[in-house]
């Protein structure tokens, strides 16, 4: 693990933005329908039953690519965690509301007056499987102050995907996974994992990307606490 990065102060301009192209739930799997595809002789006699078999099989194969391509794409290369800027920093944090995969409903508004993080992943992402039972022990044993609280937001999965992840891996925090391409779009997130520790009083305090542990957590919130309860320099000091 490399050295505790610092947390960044202030509010920084000028993140790139994710192209909206680039989000959305992948997965499914091309149709053909009709007779569009299907073979058919040259004088105009019937089109045979097999013609169009061929071209779906490599439809099929075409989208399992594309899959896997926007996988790896949207995925880090690390499963080392860093503090960057954000354009959120210092800022009240957008708005998650949304169905979670146990059927309840989210709002983050309602976590005010306790910290929160915020955890973008994917089931299919590497650095997102090895960090979850970090997560799992954070949740668990409350961060630094032993009451904050985790919300996941899936990117780019199918909600059935997302659930059958917790439900071999564990984790009984909110996670919100249909929908959530304008909570990506809000929250300016490019790649997974990334995660945002947002204050008790809402607002967005550290950005961190690549895979977490407990300890990083827990040492950025405490970075943060350390330097929002700082008294102020007396002047002239």
């Amino acid at each position: 693990m490399s050295d505790q990065p610092r947390v960044a102060d202030g509010t920084a301009e000028g993140e790139p933005a994710v192209m909206p192209g680039g989000i959305g739930h992948v997965g499914d799997e091309p149709r053909v329908e009709g007779d569009a595809f299907a073979g058919g002789s040259s004088d105009g006699g019937p089109s045979g039953s097999g013609g169009g078999r061929p071209i779906l099989v490599v439809a099929m194969a075409v989208g399992f690519i594309a899959v896997v391509f926007i996988v790896i794409l949207f995925t880090r290369d690390t499963g080392e965690s860093e503090q960057v800027n954000s354009p959120l920093l210092g800022k009240v944090a957008p708005p998650i509301v949304g169905s979670t995969i146990d059927g309840s409903t989210y709002d983050l508004d309602r976590e005010r007056g306790r910290w929160v993080v915020v955890n973008f992943f994917s089931p299919t992402c590497v650095p997102c499987v090895v960090e979850h039972p970090e997560l799992i022990e954070f949740a668990e044993n409350g961060g630094p102050f032993g009451d904050a609280g985790v919300v996941s937001v899936a990117f780019a999965t199918r909600e059935v995907e997302v659930a059958e992840f917790f439900e071999e891996r564990g984790g009984d925090w909110p996670v919100v996974a249909r929908d959530t391409s304008p909570i990506v779009l809000d929250y300016v997130t490019a790649q997974v994992p990334e995660s945002f520790i947002v204050d008790p009083n809402g607002r967005v305090r550290a950005k961190l990307i690549g895979g977490v542990t407990e300890e990083d957590l827990n040492n950025a919130i405490l970075e943060v606490a350390t330097r929002l309860n700082a008294p102020a320099e007396e002047e002239g000091s």
